[in-house]
């Protein structure tokens, strides 16, 4: 389903509680470029799992 999204030129990307090192096993096979909310939404990484910004 990612996949079509993507060839669709629509944007897809997660948020989870989990923390930002526990993230990264979704990225890669998820294809995700944008970036992702880890700790609920309270960090966001890019998809190199480097702080994008903490609230």
């Amino acid at each position: 389903m990612v996949r079509k999204l993507h060839a669709a030129g629509i944007g897809f990307t997660i948020a989870s509680s989990r923390p930002t090192i526990g993230m990264g096993f979704l990225i890669e096979p998820l294809g995700i470029t944008l970036p992702v909310g880890t700790f609920n939404g309270s960090c966001i990484v890019d998809p190199r799992l480097k702080t994008v910004r903490k609230v």
